[in-house]
């Protein structure tokens, strides 16, 4: 989303040489106005302030810069300026009508951690177009974190929508992917530019969205849905780790859920399964989309007793287990999964997790 209006204090930052450093800033990037808080991480994409009264973790920092970097590639959009976020605990976020905003004119965004991954494509496309609502919001909402599905809006219909509250985002957002798959990036640039469309894909926007309606499938998988260690095992059906959960692991995260957190990966076959959990606050499994899914799921939870990401628009968490007990689960469907470890330790600590096959209950 955009919005109009903002004031910006810049102040000069060198970009780090390693991408993945993050360095306290406080020094040398400041925020002039009241309602922005103040200026204190910098890594090689993007200067960040937080409200939270904590900054994003190592994890979600390298996240962001590849987020970024991705994008830029994809659009042909490089830049050495950095992006400027804002980031914000309370919804609607100041300033924005809803999960975030970034201000054209201003050249800053606002928002909460959930829609920092939407807000920075607005930012990059302004690089080099200012595109109509659908195409502004269907190019963010294609690159968001968790994958795109279709909308119950027609594309047609969504075409004709002026105003942002009334845009039909998942359905803007999943034809643009859609397009990106079948035609590529260059041509979705040039849209964004104002290239007719019909120049561009050599057909009319009415004979896409047709063909769109008849052949698209029902989601497509985020970039990296599921990018995350694995949980260790030595034969496969038994897993076991003692996993430090800070802010400094390479996939920590501390607005995932409200928790800090690390996440893991592990592929399961159909059957029962015990997770014993001891320290920290518990673990959350959810099966990750990590391919194009034709139909919506009919069967929920889809893998059983644990749902897919791709359940409830892509908005399934999963299933949370506590920690200091032994609880079990049945799978009816085998996949790969995702785990996240948390606790409510501002400073981390040690977790164990051991998860494992087990026999049906009686």
């Amino acid at each position: 989303m955009k919005w109009p209006s903002g004031a910006l204090c810049r102040s000069p930052a060198a970009r780090p040489a390693d991408r993945a450093s993050v360095v306290l800033a406080a020094s040398l990037l400041c925020s002039c106005t009241e309602d922005l808080p103040e200026l204190e991480y910098v890594t090689e994409q993007a200067a960040i302030g937080s409200d939270f009264g904590v900054g994003p973790c190592a994890g979600e920092l390298v996240w962001l810069d590849e987020h970024i970097a991705h994008i830029e590639q994809a659009l042909d959009a490089d830049s050495d300026d950095l992006i400027e976020i804002y980031l914000f605990d309370q919804l609607p976020v100041p300033g924005c009508n809803g999960f975030g905003c970034y201000s054209p004119s201003k050249g800053y965004i606002r928002t909460s951690w959930s829609a920092v991954d939407h807000e920075v494509v607005h930012a990059i496309v302004d690089r080099f177009a200012s595109p109509p609502l659908f195409w502004s919001e269907g190019i963010a909402t294609a690159f968001e974190r968790r994958g795109t599905y279709r909308g119950n809006v027609s594309v047609l219909e969504a075409l004709e929508r002026s105003e942002a509250e009334d845009l039909p985002y998942n359905t803007a957002g999943h034809f643009v992917r859609w397009l990106i798959e079948r035609h590529g990036y260059a041509k979705i640039r040039r849209v964004l530019t104002g290239e007719a469309v019909e120049a561009v894909y050599g057909t009319t926007i009415e004979q896409l969205a047709e063909t769109y309606e008849r052949e698209a499938p029902y989601a497509y998988p985020g970039r990296g849905a599921c990018d995350a260690p694995f949980l260790p095992s030595d034969d496969g059906t038994d897993f076991f780790e003692l996993a430090a959960v800070t802010c400094e692991a390479p996939t920590s995260a501390r607005f995932d859920g409200g928790a800090l957190s690390i996440t893991r990966v592990v592929d399961l076959q159909v059957g029962h399964y015990e997770i014993e959990i001891q320290g920290g606050r518990g673990v959350r499994i959810v099966g990750c989309q990590d391919e194009q899914w034709a139909e919506e799921p009919v069967t929920t939870p889809f893998h059983g007793d644990i749902p897919n990401a791709v359940e409830n628009g892509q908005a399934a968490v999963g299933v949370a287990f506590d920690a200091d007990t032994t609880s079990t689960f049945e799978l009816t469907q085998p996949g790969r999964f995702r785990l996240t470890i948390m606790t409510n330790e501002v400073e981390g600590e040690t977790v164990a997790v051991e998860l494992r096959a087990a026999s049906p209950k009686p």
